[in-house]
């Protein structure tokens, strides 16, 4: 926000530590005076017609700093065509609040003073900051010194908010607990998305307070924010990421989870209304990955090594086997199944799988088929594929898929059974 002539940015430090919306610094008002004992400066900035806005809290003019008269001596000066266009500003509920205010003066009320105890005018004051739901309004007077003719002082008298703006904000979990009422970390993942929205709206206008009064609107928290239109609700939906290593090995960590839900009016009043909710966070052990070891004997191993009744010695290779062999196939999982299938050689084995049970074996007779492998171990045809799959049993969404293929065929079991017989 800009002041309406030179452009002085809204100071938030002066609103913060002043309830004042003033446009500007002390260090942008020409001739402002800084006293070093109490730290204030005479003048803390702009209205928005850019009027120097006087600050309550620096020492008075009078000796020792003390008022030596009170507002009730006073007689306002005209201020003329500044304070009637101030006054020209304002809607008829404005005006009407501002006259039936309490006023004050350095924080004072000297026993209840309003605009027309004091007998002010429009004329004779210069309204500095209108109406504001919380920050209230500014008057700013010039008169005499009692019992002065030339001996100008300057006033600034405030009033209390004229408005405000009830602002509602929620929290609501997305992402749903276990029974326990904690977020889970599954024995299958490294971390969870705690998923929530944050909300806000506005439930009532209270006093002058008016939908045209507001200038932004919002809901969020710091990891995000969604700006707003009308009552609402307002809503932004949020994604908490926590995983093991955030847990940093305890069995559960609680997380704070935070909202908010804003109002800001024209003037620069602040409505915030805030939430929290605390939730706990825990992992399971986690399971290791889901693997196999898939092992294969055959029932004649003759290609293992020992020498025949020819005084023949075979090669070693545990995965070369004869044709129409009988095989074992067995299958080490490293977490329990739903179930498993092996496809070797044209033929599919299925087996269901038993709760708590990781071992499964199967066996199949090697088909007669064309040998990959010669007798003298030459390359015939590329080695034979042997598939597994699996579902995890705890999550079926897993899936495993293992292949080799470097199993091999030479001959059959006919073959070795004329050789070693034959004269």
């Amino acid at each position: 926000m800009f002041s309406r002539i030179h452009g002085y940015r809204a100071k938030y430090e002066t609103y913060r530590d002043y309830r004042l919306l003033v446009y500007g610094s002390p260090d942008q008002v020409p001739g402002n005076r800084f006293d070093r004992l109490t730290g204030q400066y005479a003048k803390l900035g702009f209205s928005y017609d850019e009027y120097e806005v006087t600050n309550s809290l620096f020492p008075d003019d009078a000796p020792g700093g003390v008022t030596q008269t009170t507002p009730w001596q006073w007689s306002e000066l005209n201020l003329g065509q500044a304070a009637r266009i101030s006054w020209a500003r304002l809607s008829s509920s404005e005006k009407n609040f501002i006259k039936s205010a309490r006023l004050t003066y350095r924080n004072n009320t000297y026993g209840g003073m309003t605009f027309s105890s004091l007998k002010l005018t429009e004329d004779s004051t210069i309204v500095l900051a209108p109406p504001s739901w919380h920050l209230g309004f500014a008057l700013y007077t010039v008169h005499y010194l009692p019992g002065s003719k030339t001996k100008k002082r300057y006033a600034t008298f405030n009033g209390a908010g004229s408005g405000a703006v009830s602002v509602r904000c929620d929290l609501q979990m997305r992402t749903l607990p276990a029974a326990d009422g904690k977020f889970v970390i599954s024995n299958t993942a490294d971390a969870i998305d705690i998923i929530y929205d944050v909300s806000g709206s506005i439930e009532a206008f209270q006093g002058l307070a008016r939908e045209s009064d507001i200038l932004h609107r919002g809901a969020g928290n710091d990891l995000g924010w969604v700006a707003g239109n009308g009552n609402g609700p307002w809503i932004k939906t949020m994604v908490l990421r926590v995983s093991r290593s955030d847990l940093a090995g305890k069995a559960e960590k609680q997380y704070l989870l935070k909202g908010a839900a804003w109002v800001v009016s024209r003037l620069g009043d602040i409505q915030l209304t805030k939430t929290e909710k605390v939730i706990t966070v825990r992992a399971e052990e986690k399971l290791p990955p889901f693997q196999v070891s898939v092992g294969i004997s055959g029932s004649i191993r003759y290609f293992s090594g020992q020498t025949n009744s020819l005084g023949q010695t075979m090669p070693l290779n545990p995965r070369r086997f004869l044709a129409l062999e009988r095989i074992k196939i067995s299958l080490d999982f490293t977490r329990a199944i739903q179930l498993t299938e092996i496809d070797f050689a044209g033929r599919k084995i299925r087996m269901s799988g038993v709760p708590g049970q990781k071992h499964y074996e199967a066996s199949m007779i090697i088909p007669l088929m064309p040998s990959t492998l010669a007798w003298n171990g030459s390359r015939l045809a590329p080695a034979l594929l042997l598939q597994v799959y699996a579902l995890d049993r705890s999550n079926p969404a897993a899936s495993l898929f293992y292949k080799t293929k470097d199993i091999d065929i030479t001959g059959s079991v006919y073959d070795i059974a004329f050789a070693q017989i034959s004269p």
